[in-house]
């Protein structure tokens, strides 16, 4: 069931003619003038009234409803070049005030048409064509796609390739000068003929015409008639002409020579001969004259009728007319289909109307079944002369009847569905029952709108069948009273929706664990979009069964009881459900083709093979049994076997196929078997003891029976012994076997011996032996070695049934000798007393076995390798216990062995003296010895005293600890320091484990001297080990000298890092240098500041926190390489940097005094993921260009326009292009964080962005976006844009008679190097550029002068040259001993002047103070005699000599010196400068204190442990009058405590561990309002740890508790953790217990052994300096028996109780943490 299009080969044309909320869609066409905009658009609907066009938003033209055509064009004349216009169309609706605004186009002459063929007949340049297979000669521009059901090709053609092209469309087209004041001074011309000739009148439509117009030429046939016109001149003009035929018409010409000349509208006349003219009577025409039209009215069907009218004389053809018609039908109802020009209701009847310029008119949608009149209205309008007649004549009405068709008299019939099937429907219809028969003469079945089959007028079912997938078919049943079917009468709808057939199904085997089953598996793809409801499983091409989907993906099914060697065949389809989805709209079923087939086998399990014996003894037998045979993925993974049909003992592994059968009882028959166990997961193992049941045990087949007789056991001998044992042999003897019994009597013995701590009885040494002997020699033993023997007896038989041969044995007792062995050695061997030079040892004897000790050898070696001593030997009697060893070396390691010599040993070596032995002795299995390792006494001082960190506020330093070795003990330290240009020595003392320690501030600069003495106890008799009497104590000194110098800080900002590129194996990087200039507030005096030039050495680079490679100072950027795919890497940049000291005082000290130590300030770790070989994108990069043209002087002249410095070329390259769809590009600058992007073609790989934001850095992305639509998106690029270097910061230093010395910092930079500097006086450039290095300058002057001095950046880029210039610095040189010299110097020094001794020079100046930080400075009372330029305030700060200058105008008397310090002393004196800069008037010096609250105390910390911090403070310095009464002390801000003005420390005991505290002091004064700034606030950890949350787990309702616990915080991280604690008091009875330990890694515990009660738990954290309790929970304990039957249990009580419950909830007082040390 396709589509009529489909059927019949045609395509759908679709012309878009409207953008989304339903206004139109404009769109530019090409013209051959460059001057002309030709705009366009279709027509979107009746529902239109009139369309505005808007040209620079001015209204242009508007186009009325009775315009209307399929589409509009307007051809705009006289378009300037270059110059932009904007466009847009409104459209205003019916019946409502909705303006509908069409989309905007922006229009640039002259256009270029981006076509490939310009158009010829106006069309629009693209139509889509809707088909499903496209013309053969038809080119195709896009892609196809798919709507609803039906498939449809949607492909763009060209339109002068189709080759049946539809009839050419209505359209309207009007040419219109494009400037609105121009198109609106176009007159229109009209004229009076006369005697003379003719009077042209001239009409406008704008009063302004003059703006535009510079005048008017008048063209009569083709030439120009008499002069230019003005627009001011006269509206109407007389042209005299002669007699004949003429045209007329106006040129206007523009005042812009650029625009196009307009032509008015044209006159066409004719003026007549004198004598002709006399004769003409003009007569007017009255409404008698009009002709009236003649209506005829044709039907042409049911609905349609043919309009036909002529005129009833003709029109005068003396007179201008012009006809229009209106065709008017008048009735009471008409269908929704007419279609009028205009329509309206009026006294209960409705009237249309048509507007035409001519006849005839047909018209559609007319009521057959009412009354209605057809009439015609002319209206003329008659141009005469200078006026304009309108007349309306109307033609005769005609009435057309209303007729009553028999088929008016059948209903509708209902259809309705009666029955769904595959691909087929039912239907029946019905008509009411009292509706003559008669009239029914059939009945036609109307498929999508078309009948098709005609029914008997007596059948009232049809079925439709083979209904075609993917179609949407509507079904209506007609009925008729007319055998042609003329009329009929349709029935309701009914839809039939056949979908899509399902693809076919791909179905896989799936192994299948039962046995004689087959399985199959198949899933659905997630893209395809078919609602298949269930599949249709067929077995050898028979339905099986139906399975529904249940909405999942993937599906099994599995064939049971199938038989076996059979092969069977199995496919399946996909089925699509019935349903009902409306009313009237239903869905068939519909299934897919067959599946792939499958032939499959079912599977078996392996069946067991018969066991045979082996061995059979007293205590059982042993059976083997071969390896089964195995089917397809059925693997055997053990045996189990069956005794009597029952299960006996565990299953067998699968490499064993050996097992022993005990619990036999001798004279009984058994039966046994094997079962293979396979890997199927749905069998079902055997239980012990278990009968084997073939449904139960379905997985596994027992193998064949095998009956065994447990009869006539071997006998083994009564007795078995061992005699004569010796070091290396031994006899074993057993009785001999009385039985009578032949099958009981051995065929042989064999004895089993091994050594039982090396070997088992299954690698013992087996000795074959007849049945006639009694006893066995064992030879060759090993000495001291234990071993086990055991005597077995062995016979051979048969099986009755399958003749295997087995052996029946029997075993006696295992028995256990030792041989003989050498002595052991003693068990202590100790010094009992050792001095420098001697050691007294003692040793328990040596014990014998069986071996006799002929002497003892003591060897004595020293084994340090710093000394050099020979062995000391000695001989003992073999019961000594005791020696000495003297003339040994002081702390020395010795290595003693005392030896034990037998007469083994002597016959091992061949040696019968032992006066003889060697030196050092051969090592022998008989040579027992004893060695001891020990030290000679003595001491070694402390070493290697390393000094961390030296400040103000404390001395940090660590140490090696001294040596002690053997007797001498290590007593204590004492650390002593001094400061050398002091007599007072301080020392604390530290106990004997103290490696490092804090000399606590406040600590004055300079060199101290740090002593560290070591306390030691030496021995010095042989007395005990433990005498404390005859000791002697000694003093050993270290020493070591550091400094105490304040530590300038590192950079004052990192460095950043930007990531400008990557690809799969390198990563690109760049920087800007970093700021090399820093204040810091001075360390010692209060409100001052200092100033640090610092100088780059050179940069580094780290990746993942490994050095990478040095990098020179002068590199902005690097990359790296041979970077794997795929991973991640942190890159790091360290910059290297020292301070010039040479700008700073001796009383600093920073980090890199050494030259291999520098300053290092590393940048933020950057993050870059490598790409690897799977992503798109194989390499993203981007990299900065100046434009080298542009300038910073000419991006300063043109304002409006902003030009940047230079671009940003990016490029990528990608992996396979097919599978991308484009490219989307981001960027953004930091300065402006408005995202842009730009959307590229598959096949662009780079872009160029103007970056115009200097000294910020733009953000750069690429998303790729695949066809799928799926965005791939990868790591930003960072491009930092160059600019110039800020201003530098200039002071003034110091002044002096003949010059003054400046200094200036060197400026951030920005990607454009700074080379040096310059500096300006008045101005004006001085001396050669400065050296980058070099940030002082030494100005000669004369006194008495003002100096105007700045300074900037010079760099080596011809784009931005130099920075901004630094502010003015304002320098007078006034002398301080003599103001105003005798004479004074011009600043060109080329003469000289003297002061006129008797002008008055003095300026007076009163000060003021307005507070502790401002000034008023006035001498408005001085009046000066010559001419001056400005006033200076010079201003000294006698406390720290800083030199300031203030500017004051002329203009006034008086200013306010700001900013100034408390409590400092300032000089200051204001003068007077004349034009040249010249000091000619100055005042008195005069010295003002400000006054001043106390300075901040100077705050430090002296000691932190564990229970306590003390703080230490300076005292306050006052000023005046104030003095310091007190100090209140600060933590977190709160005030915690006051003291007295004597009291400078402060301790701390009630610290939490590790958290962090903010301590500040303030110096109180004795004036109660005024009090010291806060101190700089000391930060400080307090020590310890802090415990984790310590919780319970478990729910309270089963017999254990379960705990855990968070990790606990240590403050030192070096601390280690050694173990919990889980420990509990019971509340009624305060019994504490232990509930184990646990390590450092454990975090979770659970308690078995409470009892019932109420009991405090809690965790105890112990380290190696700490013992910390978490805080305690309460818990309630109870053991629940079964809890199902408390639950179930009901009590009544006359009296409800409430019960409280003793679980976890219970609360109990929150305990304090309590912390050990």
């Amino acid at each position: 069931m396709g589509t009529a299009a489909a059927r019949n080969k045609t395509c759908a044309f679709e012309i878009k003619r409207e953008i989304q909320g339903g206004a139109p869609l404009i769109s530019l066409a090409v013209s051959n003038e460059q001057s002309t905009i030709f705009l366009m658009w279709a027509h979107i609907g009746d529902h239109v009234n009139e369309y505005i066009v808007y040209v620079d938003n001015i209204e242009t033209t508007t186009i009325s409803e009775k315009d209307f055509n399929d589409f509009f064009g307007i051809q705009f004349h006289g378009a300037q070049q270059r110059k932009r216009y904007i466009l847009h169309v409104e459209a205003k609706l019916k019946d409502s005030n909705e303006i509908r605004k069409s989309n905007i186009i922006t229009a640039n002459p002259p256009l270029e048409m981006p076509l490939k063929e310009q158009l010829i007949d106006r069309y629009f340049a693209y139509i889509t064509v809707n088909a499903e297979s496209p013309p053969p000669d038809m080119r195709l521009e896009t892609e196809s796609r798919y709507r609803d059901i039906d498939s449809f090709l949607k492909r763009i053609i060209h339109l002068d390739h189709f080759t049946n092209r539809r009839p050419e469309p209505k359209r309207t087209i009007e040419s219109l000068p494009i400037t609105t004041g121009l198109r609106n001074a176009i007159p229109t011309i009209s004229f009076e003929q006369n005697s003379d000739g003719i009077t042209l009148s001239l009409a406008t439509k704008s009063p302004v015409i003059s703006d535009f117009v510079e005048s008017y030429r008048v063209m009569v046939d083709g030439e120009q008639y008499g002069e230019l016109l003005s627009p001011q001149d006269e509206s109407k003009i007389q042209l005299n002409l002669s007699s004949g035929e003429h045209e007329c018409y106006l040129l206007v010409l523009p005042k812009d020579e650029d625009q196009e000349v307009y032509q008015s509208n044209i006159l066409k006349f004719d003026i007549p001969s004198s004598t002709e003219n006399d004769n003409i009577v003009h007569k007017t025409l009255q409404q008698e004259d009009i002709p009236i039209p003649k209506l005829n009215v044709q039907i042409i069907n049911q609905s349609s009728i043919h309009v036909n009218w002529s005129l009833d004389r003709s029109i005068p053809t003396e007179v201008s007319v012009t006809t229009m018609y209106e065709v008017h039908i008048r009735g009471q109802k008409f269908s929704d289909e007419i279609k009028s020009d205009q329509n309206f209701q009026q006294d209960g009847y409705i009237e249309h109307v048509w507007h035409v310029s001519n006849s005839p008119l047909d018209i559609k949608g007319i009521p057959d079944r009412h009354e209605y009149i057809v009439f015609v209205q002319a209206l003329f309008t008659i141009q005469e002369l200078s006026e304009t007649t309108y007349f309306t004549t109307t033609s005769n009405e005609i009435i057309i009847e209303r007729v009553t068709p028999l088929i008016d008299l059948l209903p509708k019939p209902v259809l309705k569905v009666t029955r769904i099937g595959l691909q087929m429907v039912n239907f029946s219809w019905k008509l009411d029952n009292s509706v003559d028969q008669s009239l029914i003469k059939g009945f036609r079945i109307v498929l999508n709108r078309k009948p098709t089959e005609i029914l008997s007028s007596n059948q009232y079912e049809c079925e439709l069948r083979n209904i075609k997938s993917g179609t949407i078919n509507d079904v209506q049943v007609s009925v008729t009273c007319h055998p042609d079917f003329v009329e009929e009468k349709l029935s309701n709808s009914v839809r039939i929706i056949c979908p899509r057939r399902p693809q076919p199904l791909t179905i896989q085997s799936l192994t299948t664990e039962k046995p004689f089953s087959i399985g199959i598996k198949w899933k659905i793809d997630n893209n395809i979009q078919d609602e298949i409801t269930s599949f249709k499983i067929f077995l050898d091409g028979k339905l099986h069964c139906e399975i529904d989907t249940n909405g999942h993906h993937s599906f099994k099914y599995e064939f049971a009881k199938l038989h076996a060697d059979q092969t069977y065949s199995i496919y399946v389809k996909s089925c699509i459900g019935q349903k009902k989805l409306d009313d009237y709209v239903y869905q068939c079923d519909m299934e897919s083709n067959a599946s792939n087939e499958l032939l499959l086998k079912c599977f078996t399990p392996p069946k067991g093979t018969p066991p045979r014996i082996e061995r059979m003894y007293p205590n059982g037998i042993d059976i083997v049994w071969d390896a089964p045979i195995e089917f397809g993925n059925v693997k055997v993974t053990g045996y189990q076997i069956l005794k009597n049909g029952r299960a006996i003992g565990p299953s067998i592994p699968i490499d064993k196929r050996r097992t022993s059968i005990h619990d036999l009882e001798v004279g009984n028959r058994y039966s046994l078997q094997v079962v293979p166990l396979t890997n199927q997961s749905g069998g079902t193992l055997f239980q012990t003891g278990e009968e084997y049941d073939p449904e139960r045990h379905i997985y596994f087949l027992p193998g064949p029976k095998l009956d065994v007789d447990f009869i006539d056991l071997v006998q083994s001998p009564s007795e078995f012994w061992i005699e004569n044992i010796s070091g290396h042999s031994a006899v074993v003897c057993w009785s001999a076997n009385d039985s009578s019994n032949g099958n009981t009597q051995p065929d042989s013995y064999k004895l089993f011996i091994w050594n039982s701590k090396e070997q088992t009885r299954d690698q013992a040494t087996i000795i074959p032996i007849s049945k006639d002997k009694t006893s066995q020699q064992l030879k060759d033993l090993q000495s001291a070695t234990t071993y086990e023997i055991q005597l077995e007896s062995y016979k051979r038989r048969r099986h009755q049934k399958t003749n295997d041969a087995y052996i029946v044995s029997s075993t006696s007792k295992i028995l256990r000798f030792e041989t003989g062995a050498p002595p052991d050695a003693p068990s202590n061997l100790n010094i009992i007393a050792c001095t420098n030079t001697a050691v007294r040892i003692g040793f328990d004897p040596f014990i014998e076995h069986n071996a006799e000790i002929i002497t003892l050898r003591v060897y004595c070696e020293s084994i340090s390798s710093r000394t050099y001593t020979k062995e000391i030997i000695l001989d003992l009697t073999p019961d000594s216990t005791e020696f000495i060893l003297s003339n040994l070396i002081e702390r020395t390691n010795y290595n003693l062995i005392i030896y034990a010599i037998t007469d083994e040993y002597l016959h091992e070596i061949h040696c019968r003296d032992i006066t003889k032995l060697p030196k050092k002795l051969k090592s022998s299995y008989w040579l027992t010895n004893k060695s001891l390792q020990f030290t000679t006494s003595g001491c070694e001082p402390a070493s290697q005293i390393n000094i961390l960190s030296a400040t103000i506020e404390s001395i940090q330093l660590n140490w090696i600890l001294p040596k002690v070795y053997g007797s001498t003990k290590f007593l204590g330290q004492i650390l002593r320091w001094k400061l050398q240009r002091s007599d007072i020595e301080h020392s604390m003392k530290l106990d004997c484990n103290i490696t490092n320690t804090i000399i606590p501030g406040i600590l004055s600069y300079g060199l101290y001297k740090i002593s560290l003495d070591s306390l030691f106890s030496m021995k010095t008799t042989f007395d005990d080990e433990h005498d404390e009497i005859n000791r002697k104590e000694i003093c050993l000194t270290t020493t070591e000298t550091t400094s105490v110098r304040f530590q300038l800080p590192g950079l004052s900002e990192k460095p950043e890092i930007y990531l400008t590129g990557y690809t799969t194996t390198n990563i690109d990087l760049t920087w800007n240098k970093p700021n090399m200039f820093s204040i810091i507030d001075h360390p010692e005096r209060l409100n001052q500041q200092m100033k640090i030039h610092r100088q780059l050495i050179g940069y580094r680079i780290e990746i993942n926190g490994q050095k990478y490679n040095n990098l020179d100072k002068d590199q902005y950027q690097c990359t790296l390489t041979e970077c794997q795919p795929g991973e991640d890497y942190k890159v790091q940049l360290v910059v290297q940097t020292c301070v010039q000291n040479e700008y700073m005082d001796d009383i600093f000290l920073n980090d890199n005094e050494n030259d291999e130590e520098l300053d290092e300030t590393p940048s933020k770790k950057l993050r870059v993921r490598m790409l690897n070989n799977q992503d798109l994108l194989r390499s993203f990069q981007a990299n900065f260009e100046f434009h080298h043209n542009v300038t910073k002087e000419n991006t300063i002249q043109q304002r409006n326009e902003v030009k940047p410095l230079g671009k940003i070329n990016v490029h990528w390259t990608i992996s396979n292009i097919e599978d991308i769809s484009h490219f989307i590009l981001q960027w953004h600058s930091s300065k402006d964080l408005r995202i842009q992007q730009r959307i590229l073609n598959n096949d662009e790989t780079s872009f160029t962005i103007d970056a115009r934001d200097e000294k910020h850095f733009y953000i750069i992305e690429i998303i790729i976006v695949t066809h799928d639509g799926i965005k791939h998106q990868y790591e930003q690029l960072k491009m930092p844009i160059p600019g110039e270097p800020d201003a530098p910061k200039l002071w003034l230093v110091k002044t002096s008679d003949s010059s003054f010395v400046v200094e200036w910092s060197e400026p951030k930079s920005y990607g454009i190097p700074v080379i040096g500097f310059q500096l300006y006086i008045e101005g004006k450039q001085a001396g050669d550029t400065i050296a980058v290095n070099l940030h002082r300058a030494e100005i000669p002057s004369h006194i008495n002068r003002t100096y105007q001095i700045s300074v900037c950046a010079i760099t080596n880029n011809p784009q931005r040259s130099r920075s901004a210039m630094s502010q003015t610095l304002s320098v007078l040189t006034t002398p301080a001993t003599n103001p105003i010299p005798p004479m004074y110097y011009n600043n060109n020094d080329s003469g000289s002047r003297l002061f006129d001794r008797n002008t008055v020079r003095t300026i007076p100046v009163q000060v003021e103070s307005i507070n502790e930080e401002k000034l008023h400075i006035d001498w408005t009372s001085f009046l000066p005699m010559t001419e001056i330029r400005a006033y200076y305030i010079h201003y000294i700060c006698l406390n720290n000599g800083e030199i300031q200058n203030m500017q004051v105008s002329k203009r006034h008397q008086n200013a306010i010196l700001r900013d100034l310090t408390p409590g400092f002393t300032y000089e200051i004196t204001v003068v007077a400068v004349d034009k040249d800069g010249e000091i000619v008037y100055t005042s008195d010096k005069n010295i003002i204190q400000m006054s001043a609250p106390p300075n901040a105390p100077i705050v430090a910390i002296r000691e932190r442990t564990h229970d306590h911090v003390t703080l230490e403070w300076r005292p306050a310095p006052s000023y005046g009058e104030l003095a310091v009464v007190g100090y209140k002390m600060y933590i977190d801000n709160r005030l915690v405590a006051i003291l007295s003005h004597d009291q400078l420390t402060y301790t701390l005991t009630n610290g939490s561990p590790c958290e962090e505290y903010i301590v500040h002091v303030q110096a109180l004064s004795n004036d109660k309002n005024i009090s010291s700034p806060m101190s700089r606030g000391v930060k400080f950890t307090w020590p310890g740890i802090k415990p984790g949350a310590f919780r319970r787990l478990d729910d309270g309702l089963t017999g254990t508790v379960v705990v855990a616990w968070d990790h606990p915080q240590l403050e030192d991280e070096t601390e280690k953790l050694i173990r919990f604690k889980i420990l509990s008091e019971n509340v009624a009875t305060h019994a504490v217990r232990l509930h184990g330990e646990y390590n450092a890694d454990t975090h979770q515990a659970t308690i078995y052994d409470l009892i019932n009660g109420k009991y405090h738990l809690w965790l105890e954290i112990q380290s190696e300096h700490y013992c910390v309790r978490a805080r305690p929970i309460t818990i309630g304990f109870a053991r629940f028996r079964n809890r199902q039957l408390y639950d179930s249990a009901k009590c009544f009580m006359k009296k409800r109780k409430r019960f409280r419950s003793v679980g976890t909830m219970t609360m109990t007082p929150t305990l304090r943490q309590i912390q050990y040390s």
